[in-house]
């Protein structure tokens, strides 16, 4: 078993995401607006210095959702003008035993239309576990 989960992610020193949420319509999964106090990570309990959004979509990458594709088209031609000067899509896939990709034509045009940078990590999931969370370390 194989389950993708793809996050857009833009962010930048003069990036608000709450602005581009309010030109496009598209609602970011996660933001934090530059100056806003850290929850962790580095910057935690300290200013952000920057401003980030991450929009979370589940991906099938035989069969890629266009209508996903088509709100992160529009995002980075937004973002790109509203101040992000990082912009990308990360896919994580998890699995079960042996981890294969296969990526169709139309997902990869899908992608490439983007234009911009992909990056794709892979991890092993326990049997019966959350999609997404990680096998213990034996």
């Amino acid at each position: 078993m194989v389950k993708c989960t793809a996050v857009f992610r833009a962010y930048g020193a003069e990036f608000s995401p709450g602005e581009i949420e309010r030109s496009t319509g598209v609602r970011f999964s996660k933001k934090n607006e530059r100056g806003e106090i850290g929850i962790s990570g580095r910057f935690s309990g300290a200013p952000v210095p920057y401003g980030s959004g991450d929009l979370k979509v589940e991906v099938d990458l035989s069969d890629p959702d266009m209508v996903a594709f088509g709100r992160m088209e529009a995002l980075v031609s937004a973002c790109s003008t509203g101040g992000a000067t990082d912009i990308l899509l990360h896919i994580d896939v998890a699995f079960v035993d042996q981890c294969n990709l296969e990526m169709s034509a139309s997902f990869m045009r899908a992608a490439a239309r983007l234009n911009i940078p992909l990056t794709i990590t892979c991890f092993e999931q326990s049997e019966g576990a959350e999609p997404g969370h990680r096998k213990e370390q034996e």
